[in-house]
């Protein structure tokens, strides 16, 4: 069959929990994370995050997770952002990725809720410094009126560790459904859906 210019990865890599799925989804996301960063995916952990505010529209954007154990995904970001202001008035997430070089990509939906002081004190500690103070400087998704006062603002805020500044926070998403795509050269593309239910996780293939 004559390629198709849509797809301009590699199509048809083995795929073997389609056809024998494992109890949970987290093992097939955990095995093609790995081979995203083995097969040196350009920027393998980039997700779309999709959230909706209160009034109802979908804001989406690329966010680098702090953490994603197959189970969960952790962001961080600023109280005041608006995927924050999106999450607080509406719980509801959908993550996305593709990693266009392997031909693959999965959605993910579910619940976002705000974690702990703790945690976020966590995480600003894990970061390297040179983090800091863009963070410290900027009130993320508010007006920009003058970018000359916060270069100087952050400029002279020197190399060293600083404060967490409050609004630094971090969100927890959990997810409820995956589902896994992976690229045929047939077009007759392998979709496996999971759906988390009262008796833990239901999964089927669905058509191209």
């Amino acid at each position: 069959m004559k390629r198709l210019e849509s797809l301009t990865g590699i199509t048809d890599l083995p795929f073997p929990q389609y056809d024998a799925p494992p109890v949970v989804p987290y093992e097939i996301l955990h095995n093609w994370m790995q081979l995203a960063h083995h097969e040196n995916v350009r920027e393998p952990d980039a997700w779309t995050l999709a959230t909706r505010s209160d009034a109802g529209m979908i804001s989406m954007r690329t966010i680098f997770p702090v953490r994603m154990n197959g189970e969960d995904l952790w962001c961080a970001t600023h109280l005041g952002s608006r995927k924050s202001l999106d999450m607080c008035a509406n719980k509801a997430v959908s993550c996305h990725i593709y990693w266009r070089e392997l031909g693959r990509q999965v959605s993910l939906t579910g619940n976002a809720k705000l974690l702990s002081d703790d945690i976020a004190d966590q995480i600003w500690h894990s970061r390297a410094s040179a983090y800091d103070p863009v963070s410290v400087a900027s009130h993320q998704s508010e007006p920009l009126n003058d970018l000359t006062t916060l270069q100087a603002k952050i400029a002279g805020m020197g190399c060293g560790k600083l404060e967490r500044p409050k609004r630094f926070v971090v969100w927890g998403l959990a997810f409820d459904t995956y589902e896994f795509w992976s690229a045929s050269s047939s077009r007759i593309h392998k979709r496996l859906l999971y759906t988390r239910n009262e008796l833990g996780w239901k999964h089927e293939r669905l058509q191209p």
